[in-house]
């Protein structure tokens, strides 16, 4: 339920801003599905080796194009992922950074809109859904996590099909861990490779 309130929140944020930014300078709202890989384990002195599943994600955002070569992207992207001990399902827990980045467009043509440029999420980690048999070795339901800031790098390219309409594309490498209170900070460091709709204004 939080997530989905979350992402109805974000989306109408990104509405309500539209008519005010559309006025000025080029705009670009989309929506994508993300396939997001950890890059990243942990080994964890005592316990073993924690790694995230790869799995699929959602996304929702949208660009201002302050000039012709300069974008700003800002998004919100949910994915749900198991946590394994060792090779073994220890749990769930979901992703949910929010995005800013500094699109810088190189190429551009009739056809293609090619980017590139630095990105900042801030990471909303859930707590850690623990599974049997770590839920009665471990005496809870759960572990606790804390939100983390990461780091990272966007490549881009928006095919036109119309003015309005482009299919995007793009690959996301972002640099973050994951708290686990009284565990780690989980190295998890998710490559994201999206697919997606956007309409400009």
């Amino acid at each position: 339920m939080k997530r989905s309130a979350l992402s109805i929140c974000v989306f109408a944020l990104i509405m309500a801003a539209t008519p005010a930014l559309a006025q000025d300078s080029s705009f670009k709202i989309f929506g994508a599905l993300n396939y997001v890989m950890p890059m990243s384990d942990e080994n964890v002195a005592g316990l073993g080796t924690l790694e995230a599943s790869d799995e699929l994600g959602y996304e929702l955002g949208f660009e201002w194009r302050a000039t012709e070569k300069l974008g700003l992207e800002v998004s919100y992207l949910t994915a749900n992922h198991d946590v394994e001990l060792d090779g073994t399902k220890l749990g769930e827990i979901d992703l949910e950074p929010l995005s800013a980045a500094l699109n810088i467009h190189f190429y551009s043509s009739d056809m293609v809109d090619v980017y590139a440029g630095p990105v900042v999420s801030y990471v909303l980690w859930s707590d850690v859904e623990l599974v049997e048999p770590f839920v009665t070795a471990l005496g809870t339901n759960e572990l606790k996590t804390d939100s983390e800031f990461g780091y990272g790098a966007t490549l881009g390219a928006d095919f036109k099909i119309s003015d309005a309409l482009v299919i995007q594309t793009g690959l996301r490498w972002l640099f973050v861990d994951a708290p686990v209170d009284g565990v780690a900070d989980v190295g998890v460091d998710p490559l994201f490779i999206r697919a997606g709709l956007g309409y400009r204004f």
